[in-house]
């Protein structure tokens, strides 16, 4: 393993999931309790929400976020959490508008209405202010590709809404949520963009980054609850498809990169879907995980 004096500038990738990815926030916890400083983040889909929180709110608001504990343990919420209001919060499957946009034949299934009020939680002049840089990764649906949005770019400083728009892209799965127009070019046309789903290392290793923590989907033997949904099961193979990618580049990297993923976690913990308590028991879990990680480091 990469003692902590060798480890150098540190990366971190983030993969999407969706609720299955709050183990981020424990693995984020470990890193800033270890004082580990991040040279630079790059994030997908749920991630960017992730990864913006930490940034602007540090791992215990981020916690308050998603599960209304406090990093000290205590039951004070100081913003509504994602787990007290439901998984319908942001999947609301059974919502009168998404009946309406499938007999429409709309491109999107569910309305949007959670990941925006999320959203809103963001202050894009801290991000940009942040000392650590933060990419965001999209999918274009001019280009047909993968696009980044950087709190580093220009573009962003003299625009900082934009990057609110790219995190809420981000977060927005083709087929699932609306597509979010930005406009790059005050004089050229909106563009449609949603979330890329997949991502690979290499980008983090050019910004200059020497070592680069990844926070993968969920491995091959993680079990879930066997009653998931259709639609659970669709993000699950967009999870899947990340960690295709992720093999490969690891295959490439190798020494470079240190993982970090729940082998095992709560069973009633889908991609769309939790029961009361879920979330902050795999914030738990992955927090202990990570700090085993980190002590193999020595860090």
């Amino acid at each position: 393993m990469v003692p902590l004096r060798e480890l150098g500038k540190v990366g971190i990738l983030g993969l999407g999931g969706a609720f299955s990815r709050v183990d981020q926030v424990g693995y984020l916890k470990a890193i800033e309790e270890r004082g580990i400083v991040p040279f630079c983040m790059t994030a997908v889909s749920v991630a960017t929400f992730n990864f913006a929180g930490y940034l602007q709110y540090g791992s215990r608001g981020l916690e308050l976020i998603w599960s209304g504990l406090s990093g000290d343990g205590g039951k004070q919420k100081e913003m509504r959490s994602i787990e007290d209001r439901g998984p319908k919060y942001i999947f609301d499957i059974f919502n009168p508008k998404t009946l309406a946009n499938i007999v429409l034949l709309k491109p999107h299934i569910l309305t949007n209405v959670g990941v925006q009020d999320l959203s809103r939680r963001f202050d894009p002049l801290k991000l940009i202010d942040s000392p650590v840089k933060l990419n965001i990764v999209v999918f274009n649906h001019e280009t047909r590709g993968t696009e980044m949005f950087s709190n580093r770019d220009e573009l962003i400083r003299s625009n900082p809404d934009i990057l609110k728009q790219a995190i809420l892209a981000s977060v927005s799965p083709r087929g699932v949520f609306p597509p979010v127009y930005i406009q790059k070019n005050p004089k050229g046309p909106a563009v449609e963009y949603s979330d890329a789903i997949t991502f690979g290392v290499r980008s983090l290793f050019d910004d200059g980054c020497d070592t680069v923590f990844v926070f993968r989907s969920r491995s091959s033997t993680h079990k879930v609850a066997k009653n998931q949904s259709w639609l659970s099961s669709m993000l699950g193979l967009h999870s899947q498809a990340s960690n295709i990618l992720l093999d490969e580049v690891l295959s490439f990297y190798k020494g470079k990169v240190i993982e970090f993923s729940l082998e095992e976690g709560v069973s009633t913990l889908t991609y769309t879907n939790f029961k009361k308590g879920d979330l902050s028991k795999t914030i738990d879990l992955a927090y202990k995980r990570a700090l085993e990680i980190l002590d193999d480091l020595n860090v």
